[in-house]
């Protein structure tokens, strides 16, 4: 088990498991995009976007079926979390399904008061976008 980072020669596999899962594609601008791999072989994907100077968004975790029950999810948060807190923007968010709430608590994460909190409008129409994209619930929460 072992994590690597994207170059342009993985986006064609990264947007292939991201089309799969029903995600928006990576281009690797603006991203960090860590793969897992178990047994040498790529397993899962994720994501830390930078939005600005003060806002990430973490996403775009999707472990490949054949690799799940490893615990490669939480090797792949706690890396973008360790590599979020390094860039030091003050702002992380994540807007992951509602089943999954509890798992990303784990790393630190919590709900956005949406009526409280200041959130960056990218991050309010990304987390629009997923309530009306996917038949599951999201939540939206900050690091």
């Amino acid at each position: 088990m072992g994590i690597i980072l994207a170059t342009e020669k993985d986006v064609e596999w990264i947007n292939n498991q991201y089309k799969l899962a029903g995600f928006v594609p990576s281009d690797l601008k603006n991203e960090i995009v860590a793969i897992v791999t178990y047994n040498g072989k790529k397993a899962g994907v994720g994501r830390l976007v930078q939005i600005d100077k003060d806002n990430l968004e973490m996403g775009g975790v999707y472990i490949l079926p054949a690799y799940r029950g490893h615990k490669l999810a939480q090797k792949l948060v706690s890396f973008l979390v360790q590599q979020a807190r390094k860039a030091d923007a003050p702002n992380v968010y994540c807007i992951p399904f509602e089943n999954l709430g509890n798992f990303y608590k784990k790393y630190g994460f919590k709900k956005v008061d949406l009526q409280e909190d200041e959130i960056h409008e990218t991050i309010i129409a990304k987390y629009n976008w997923c309530l009306q994209e996917y038949d599951k619930n999201v939540l939206l929460f900050r690091l």
